[in-house]
């Protein structure tokens, strides 16, 4: 009698931990796309500054260019 009790026992607690792996994997996932979605706007957020550093490079070396011409002139 028990050989069936335990194995239905057994069976039980197998599906209960499957169920709480999958709902701790779906829990880590979602914690992922909300870490992605950070990561992304943070990366948004860096390509502009980047752009807007790149530009005032650019202004700055105008600006230099400028300033030897007129040395030498």
């Amino acid at each position: 009698m028990c050989g069936i009790f335990c194995g239905l026992t057994l069976l039980l607690q197998q599906m209960a931990n499957r169920s709480y792996l999958k709902s701790q994997k779906l829990k880590e996932t979602e914690a992922d796309r909300q870490k992605i979605s950070l990561l992304e706007a943070e990366n948004a957020a860096l390509k502009k500054d980047k752009a807007a550093l790149k530009q005032r490079v650019r202004m700055l070396k105008e600006v230099i260019q400028k300033n030897r011409g007129g040395l030498l002139s």
